[in-house]
């Protein structure tokens, strides 16, 4: 049952327009479909309440996408709070000049553009959307072995990587070696946004877990040192679950999820094919 790539993101939201607004106005993503969640895809998922709850799928690079789920009664989310899915990492190809152009009305920064602990090829910044989802946009310069990352990205790319909080790096491991990936790496390094939000020393490490899929995908596992999360909420905004493609890395259409998990933090796993 080898994980083969990232097929989507769920979000909640609470306003589906004024979330679409945000991401097609800076992110200059495209609405690629607005049905509505279905019965049969609630109940898998263990949310009944979405049922018939008014969606979009968005692109996000050739062939990963986000999907806006509104909900008006879920509670706001705050960044870097909780255990689970915790950030989804993008591809973009000048981070700086994307900097530039965000709307402070629609997205909170949480980390200036800065190269990465782990290597100076790689450069990120990190912003919370209109529902406190966590997005790290990030521009790969160059090659970073042994990782496999996305080069050559045009405007927005790929969304390449799922950061989980975890509380327990090897038991997360663990659980997603499980699941099937290429290849993992373990370390420990800055997390200077998450530093900044909680009050740490711009220096302070963490524990980190890198899972290599297919297509230059990764999970990244994050263990938090320093601080406790509150648990994953299912009922609050933001990151709700991450949808995987399993054994190949042939297209999976939109709605096609056939199998959903709960991963050690109670992080929702759709497994699509």
């Amino acid at each position: 049952m080898r994980l083969a790539r990232i097929h989507h993101a769920s979000l909640i939201v609470n306003a589906l327009e004024p979330a679409l607004r945000a991401y097609a106005s800076d992110l200059r993503m495209q609405v690629q479909d607005r049905t509505p969640v279905s019965e049969t895809e609630a109940l898998a998922m263990g949310a009944q309440h979405l049922a018939g709850a008014a969606c979009a799928w968005l692109s996000c690079g050739p062939s990963t996408r986000l999907r806006l789920i509104e909900d008006r009664a879920a509670q706001p989310t705050t960044p870097f709070a909780r255990y689970g899915w915790m950030a989804l990492e993008i591809a973009v190809d000048d981070v700086d000049a994307l900097a530039r152009r965000l709307d402070p009305a629609l997205w909170q920064i949480l980390g200036e553009p800065r190269d990465l602990d782990v290597s100076d090829a790689i450069r990120a910044m990190q912003v919370a959307g209109p529902n406190g989802e966590v997005l790290y946009l990030t521009e790969v310069k160059r090659a970073v072995p042994p990782f496999e990352l996305p080069l050559g990205t045009q405007g927005i790319g790929e969304l390449f990587v799922a950061v989980l909080a975890a509380r327990s790096r090897t038991q997360s491991l663990g659980f997603y070696a499980g699941l099937g990936w290429r290849a993992d790496w373990r370390f420990d390094t800055r997390l200077s946004a998450f530093n900044a939000r909680h009050g740490l020393a711009d220096a302070a490490r963490h524990p980190v877990g890198v899972g290599q899929l297919l297509a230059e995908h990764l999970i990244e596992i994050d263990q938090p040192s320093g601080v406790a999360l509150a648990p994953c909420d299912p009922r609050a905004t933001g990151i709700r679950s991450i949808s995987f493609v399993r054994g190949s890395t042939a297209a999976a259409a939109p709605g096609s999820t056939s199998r959903w998990l709960s991963g050690p933090d109670g992080e929702a796993i759709g497994l699509l094919g």
